[in-house]
């Protein structure tokens, strides 16, 4: 086969690779630039020339030769020293002060992992924040609550059942001259509404907060965990002195657990008061 290939004037030797030739320059200049690269961080402060001329010394000191088996040129490997160093200054390792090279050094992660952190400890803020808010809703719902209870049972003259108001409920409120029309759907699930005017909405923990309850200061003591009294509204629990802020017990958070149990367990009915009278 060789020979029908000579004879016919083809060469026999098989085409040169261009991938392989590329790779091998590739790898050379990577090799080239880390050499640079660690010269200049030796020297702290620098020059082009300085860099250069190591750079050729240990070179030739070496006898390396380029990836395609040819010598070095020392107008070659000056023109690579410069491409390298033009490179660490795009990637802002070095810094060029007039002929003055000054290594500033490698890349990190480091300011990254300081924003990452930042706003990790943001978001846990505003979490803590959250739940915080809604740890004195549900404190000041019990209060209320089993104040109302409380001033329920001592009232001298019950209320009609028609005017008693159920908990949950909702007040819609709006102009009289709004027109209304009510659909129920079909297992009298849902119900819709619909308004010719503007409207709002308040539920029964907006109207329980307007209603005019003073509890009693031996019942928010003996209902609230005495490390979370701090976190109840000045007009509900005023402190003599002032509570340290500390991390509530685990008997606490027993209690509170407990009570916020009570507290979102489905309403059957429970007839609180007409709240009319507050």
């Amino acid at each position: 086969m060789h020979l029908d290939m000579a004879l016919n004037g083809k060469s026999a030797t098989p085409p040169k690779k261009k991938g392989r030739s590329r790779d091998k320059l590739s790898k050379g200049l990577r090799h080239f630039s880390t050499r640079v690269c660690k010269k200049v961080e030796e020297k702290g402060k620098t020059s082009f020339n300085e860099v250069a001329d190591e750079i050729v010394r240990d070179f030739f000191q070496s006898q390396e030769s380029n990836p395609d088996g040819k010598p070095h040129n020392e107008k070659n490997i000056r023109r690579r020293v410069y491409d390298a160093l033009n490179v660490l200054m795009a990637m802002n390792v070095i810094t060029k002060k007039r002929k003055a090279i000054v290594w500033k050094g490698l890349p990190s992660n480091a300011q990254h992992d300081l924003e990452l952190l930042q706003r990790r400890v943001a978001a846990a803020e505003n979490s803590v924040k959250e739940k915080k808010r809604h740890l004195q809703e549900l404190l000041f719902q019990a209060v209320m609550y089993t104040s109302l209870i409380s001033r329920n049972k001592g009232t001298p003259v019950q209320p009609k059942k028609e005017s008693r108001i159920p908990v949950p409920f909702i007040i819609v409120n709006t102009e009289t001259e709004t027109k209304i029309n009510i659909e129920m759907s079909e297992n009298q699930h849902d119900i819709f509404f619909n308004f010719s005017r503007p409207f709002e909405i308040h539920d029964y923990n907006e109207i329980l907060k307007g209603a005019n309850i003073k509890p009693q200061r031996d019942h928010v003591e003996s209902l609230i965990p005495r490390d979370m009294l701090h976190l109840l509204p000045p007009n509900i629990y005023k402190p003599i002195s002032p509570q340290p802020a500390t991390a509530p017990s685990s008997d606490s958070l027993t209690g509170v657990a407990s009570l916020l149990t009570t507290l979102s367990s489905p309403v059957k009915k429970r007839r609180f008061s007409d709240l009319s009278q507050a």
